[in-house]
């Protein structure tokens, strides 16, 4: 079971210990198969420790989700410093887990936490084992990371909301930072390889939150670090891809030097592995946000269960149950992950104008200073570093409360997703990527911003100005509101566009005459939800968005990674419906 490729709504048992005659074993595990398992409506990961079930055959399924349900509602946070102590912890997204688990790695505090004995496995390999020095921990970072080369820049800003980005940057070194960017080139296609070059200044700055991310995550560091080179990768990935895609080699240049620039910012602070009290002291484990008050809601969906090792002579074990009555069927169901995309916003922030007096193009138009380079090949895996076995822990029958003040969650929280009317704007994605579409989008003025095209395209078919939809595009493009999203240049090829929408999507009547078909108004308003990593782009509509005529034009499909707006794109048919 690879954790990262569990649908949105899995359920994973990761042992299951039955105790019931043998005529009636098959019975039972048919009745838990078929139980109906809780389903939460966020997107957490939730790991149980154990669930444990005494009933007879007929209650088994009923008993076993009740259990689930009830651990769920005192699940805390896995960043949380009583975590170690609970029966069942979750993670807000595959994001926040991630940057858990990397922060946890780096600082050596795996070892102290049972899921990750339980799950750590699952994501770096049988033979993994808590990592004891330095260069130990550093490779078991990356090789985590390096599982997923397109969340690098979304796991990176839940690091840094977790004050964690310089101590796991630095546990990689340059070696493992080379890889990670050898890797990020393989998935985007992109052309990353560094090149030594003068560099020459950008046409305005990055938004200042990314620059101070990256800045504290490499301050030190020569302009040669390959983390350098992989953190200014990283940043243009985020908010300028195109920039990246049409010249690499000044762009990234450009910003590694703007990211060792010296600056007023206060020396990196370095983190230290330390005992897990020493630590929570020090604010490196404990979660600092007010106690939410939404978080004794219970839960559902991904809840999962954590497999359960079996005790050895270093570890207590755990008392035995009692046998089954006559007639009774017990299950001992550890816990493994239950697993969703997901997403957080990215911080962005308006571009600089440019000086009155210094004619400049609009920073938001296209440049284009190199030409195309061939796609890299793949680096090979990383091999997996040998270990003991993992070391089980002792495990309380079921989930246990801790203190009050410890419920809480982190700084890592999920962003809430954004209700948009118009969500049918994000169907051009599959317009724009065809190949007809090719031709115009290669003409200089394209504007150089992924956002800007949504947004103009979309106007062309009657996108609401003052709409949710031109809010967020607003939002991306570092905007303070939609009303600034008429003043940015106009697309000079939209005419063509909507002229090659039309005649790609026309329809023709009973009577021969030939219409618009889809490309009108309607196409954009279909209610949906957006998320927003720095990575991903996910948009949920209701199952009553599905239209056939949209399927049959593949304008639904998943885009996938998109390079022109730097984002995997994913269409979702899981929404709540919209209140009548």
């Amino acid at each position: 079971m690879d954790p990262l490729t569990l649908g949105a709504d899995a359920l994973v048992i990761g042992r299951l210990h039955l105790r019931a005659a043998t005529t009636q074993r098959q019975a039972a595990v048919s009745a838990l198969e078929q139980a109906h398992w809780p389903h939460p409506t966020d997107r957490r990961w939730v790991l149980l420790r154990r669930l444990k079930v005494q009933s007879g055959l007929s209650r088994i399924a009923a008993e076993a989700a009740a259990g689930t349900r009830a651990a769920l509602d005192l699940a805390v946070h896995g960043g949380n410093p009583g975590a170690g102590d609970a029966g069942a912890v979750f993670f807000h997204d595959l994001d926040d887990l991630l940057a858990h688990l990397a922060r946890d790695l780096a600082l050596g505090l795996v070892g102290e936490r049972w899921f990750w004995h339980r799950l750590a496995p699952k994501l770096l390999g049988r033979d993994w084992a808590a990592p004891g020095g330095p260069a130990a921990r550093g490779a078991a970072v990356h090789r985590l990371l390096a599982q997923v080369p397109l969340r690098l820049a979304a796991v990176a800003e839940r690091l840094h909301r977790l004050t964690a980005l310089p101590a796991v940057w630095a546990s990689l070194g340059s070696d493992g930072a080379a890889d990670l960017a050898a890797r990020l080139a393989h998935a985007t296609g992109l052309d990353l390889a560094p090149r030594a070059s003068a560099p020459e200044p950008l046409p305005e700055p990055p938004p200042a939150a990314l620059l101070q991310r990256w800045r504290a995550a490499v301050t030190g560091l020569p302009t040669a670090d390959a983390r350098v080179h992989l953190s200014a990768c990283l940043l243009l990935l985020e908010w300028r891809p195109a920039r990246l895609a049409a010249a690499p080699v000044a762009s990234i240049v450009a910003v590694a030097a703007l990211l060792t620039t010296s600056t007023t910012m206060p020396p990196r602070r370095t983190l230290r592995a330390q005992p897990a009290d020493a630590a929570a002291r020090a604010g490196l484990t404990r979660e600092t946000p007010p106690p939410d008050p939404a978080r004794r809601a219970p839960s559902s969906a991904r809840a999962s269960a954590a497999e359960h090792a079996a005790p050895s002579a270093a570890t207590p074990a755990s008392t035995p149950p009692a046998p089954a009555k006559a007639g009774q069927h017990t299950t001992d169901i550890p816990a493994q992950p239950a697993a969703a995309d997901t997403r957080a916003p990215a911080s962005q922030q308006a571009p600089n104008p440019a000086p009155p007096n210094l004619p400049q193009p609009h920073p938001l138009l296209r440049i284009r200073d190199a030409a195309p380079t061939p796609r890299p090949a793949a680096p090979p895996a990383p091999t997996p570093a040998s270990g003991p076995d993992e070391v089980p822990q002792p495990v309380p029958d079921g989930p246990q409360p801790i203190a009050a003040d410890t419920w809480q969650t982190g700084p890592t929280d999920a962003t809430p997703e954004v209700p948009i009317a118009e969500a049918g704007v994000f169907y051009l994605i599959n317009f724009l990527n065809r190949p007809e579409a090719a031709a115009l989008l290669a003409a200089p003025d394209t504007p150089e911003d992924g956002w800007l095209r949504l947004w103009w395209l979309g106007c062309g078919l009657g996108l609401a100005a003052d709409g949710a939809a031109a809010g967020f595009l607003a939002a991306r493009l570092g905007l303070d509101d939609a009303a600034g999203l008429p003043q940015t240049p106009r697309w000079p090829a939209l005419p063509a566009l909507l002229d090659l929408g039309r005649r790609l999507y026309a329809e023709a009547d009973d009577l021969g005459e030939v219409h618009s078909g889809l490309w009108q108004p309607e196409l954009l308003r279909v209610p949906g939800q957006v998320a927003h990593p720095p990575t991903h782009l996910d948009v949920r509509f209701p199952p009553s968005a599905v239209r056939l005529a949209v399927r049959l034009a593949a304008l639904d499909i998943d885009p996938g990674w998109v390079p022109w707006l730097g984002r995997v794109v994913r269409f979702h048919y899981d929404a709540a419906e919209p209140p009548a």
